[in-house]
């Protein structure tokens, strides 16, 4: 697998290279990369391809890697020489002025492929390092010809940039290769597809109006079952030897990316999450047709019955919140955890709607438990929504429930239910403006009063009273009273305050005033 330095030198002699004394002896090549910038991580025996600026950036920062450095123009070797000296584990190779960087990468892959199998091990090491759209900008670095990644619906995932306009939809990114109008009702009807189902390796298809232009299609499956398809144009008479290796080697490389790289799992990941992102940001009444056409090729459902539990960690956990969420993914299947302004989220679709929310809640809430078995946290969960912007309020209803939390009796359970504490929301709410023993009732202030002065425990039956709807069986059996007791306290209490609770507004106002009672006692 190893290829020795020398030997790739001798078949780059054409573009007179010239090592610097001392540094090319027993260095071998795995692989290669077109420096742009700094790396997140640098790799023993990988040659970077790289301009005189990144390089001088490169060599302070690392030691015992390959360079090829691309003078931009003629340069003192003496100088370079000295640069390097504090480095002596580091090779560096330079070429004149008159190379491009990717003329040198695109001959070192051909030069790689005829003399090492490329296999999946090559395959990996390069694309470890590279997301679908690098790939995509390396293939337009070493060739001329458009290209493109689909998902199996033919909505664009990735394409090579070709000049300043890079093209926005399929049509526009075929049309460079002449697509005849005849084809196009075939690729909307999803043809193609039809027409790769038995055949593993790419179709090279002439275009019907002109056989000169070629276009070369392969599926890609993982688990045979097919996630992508991937396109190259060559308007070209016959395309050379040269050019179909180059578009096999291409195909490989995307073929191998997914079927072997979790990054294509990874992919769809970020740009749903960034999706959510947008719509936890701003409140969002209103979908513009991209976002919904993002939303149709990631498979994000715009309507349905969700709910957001954010989750807490105490002792620590707080701090690695990406590892969290990691373990969350792989042990959660009921939600997608995702972070947000490091918070950690979890959003789940509602299963078994006969079962309410409170039924759907408890599996979700024990594969939280599970998976997060070493670590103390504590859940707060949303009201159901049923519209996916929804997920900004949703999100304010787990952060006030986080807010109260040190005010409010804990239930135990390790969760809390935002429908449990709506009120208490509207109260602090209202509470910002007014005093909130000013909003209580006329009515229910008499009563207060009356019960205070005489020293009765009115306020418990009465309140028991409305909340089981002006049952006088059940009031005495929560109360543990007889039912005749319970019958005489509240007609008492009607007869003192000339009241009748039978009538539906006294009765909500009552309730409400109870409520405000608890949350100023809280």
């Amino acid at each position: 697998m190893r290829l020795p330095l020398a030997v790739m030198l001798y078949y780059l002699r054409d573009y007179s290279p010239v090592v610097l004394p001392g540094r090319a002896d027993g260095k071998y090549i795995d692989s290669f990369q077109l420096l742009t910038g700094t790396p997140s991580f640098w790799s023993r025996n990988i040659c970077y391809i790289c301009g005189r600026d990144i390089l001088e950036k490169s060599l302070k920062l690392t030691s015992g890697n390959i360079f090829f450095c691309i003078c931009e123009e003629e340069c003192d070797l003496s100088e370079l020489s000295n640069l390097t000296a504090s480095e002596d584990q580091n090779t560096v190779v330079l070429f004149s002025a008159k190379t491009v960087p990717s003329e040198i990468l695109n001959r070192m892959i051909f030069i790689y492929t005829s003399l090492v199998q490329w296999d999946k091990e090559c395959h990996q090491r390069i694309i470890e390092g590279c997301s679908l759209q690098e790939l995509m900008q390396l293939f337009g670095k070493i060739s001329c010809f458009p290209a493109a990644v689909f998902q199996p619906d033919f909505r664009m995932i990735g394409y090579t940039e070709i000049g300043e306009n890079a093209p926005k939809s399929f049509r526009a990114l075929i049309q460079l290769g002449q697509t005849p109008d005849s084809l196009m009702p075939e690729i909307s009807r999803q043809q193609i597809p039809l027409c790769l189902k038995n055949n593993e390796k790419a179709i090279y298809m002439p275009s019907a109006e002109n056989p000169s232009l070629y276009y070369i299609y392969r599926k890609h499956q993982k688990d045979r079952e097919v996630v992508a398809y991937s396109c190259i144009f060559c308007p070209l008479d016959k395309p050379d030897q040269d050019f179909l290796e180059l578009a096999e080697l291409f195909l490989q490389n995307i073929d191998f990316y997914f079927k072997n790289n979790e990054k294509y799992d990874k992919l769809g990941n970020y740009m749903y999450e960034g999706l959510l992102e947008k719509f936890l940001a701003d409140r969002q009444e209103h979908l513009n047709p991209d976002v919904l056409s993002q939303m149709e090729a990631l498979r994000m459902p715009v309507r349905g019955n969700f709910l957001l539990i954010q989750i807490e960690l105490e002792n620590g956990g707080s701090s690695h919140l990406t590892y969290i969420r990691k373990l969350l993914y792989d042990g959660c299947r009921r939600g997608k955890p995702f972070l947000f302004r490091d918070t950690l989220y979890l959003l789940c679709p509602l299963e078994g709607p006969d079962k309410g929310p409170k039924g759907a809640l408890s599996p979700i809430l024990r594969e939280i438990r599970e998976t997060l078995f070493h670590y103390k946290c504590v859940c707060f969960v949303s009201n159901p929504f049923s519209y996916m912007p929804g997920i900004y309020d949703a999100r304010q209803q787990c952060a006030f429930l986080n807010e109260i939390c040190p005010r409010i009796k804990k239930s135990g359970t390790g969760y809390y239910l935002y429908e449990d504490y709506t009120m208490y929301h509207l109260f602090a709410s209202l509470e910002e403006r007014m005093d909130l023993s000013a909003a209580l009732p006329p009515d229910f202030l008499r009563f207060w009063q009356w019960n205070s002065r005489f020293g009765h425990s009115g306020d418990k039956i009465l309140r028991v009273y409305l909340e089981q709807n002006l049952s006088f069986r059940k009031c005495a059996d929560l109360l543990n009273i007889h039912r005749n007791t319970a019958e005489y306290q509240i007609r008492k209490i009607e007869k003192a305050l000339d009241l009748d609770f039978s009538d539906h507004k006294i009765r909500q106002q009552f309730l409400l005033a109870f409520q405000i009672m608890d949350y100023l006692d809280r």
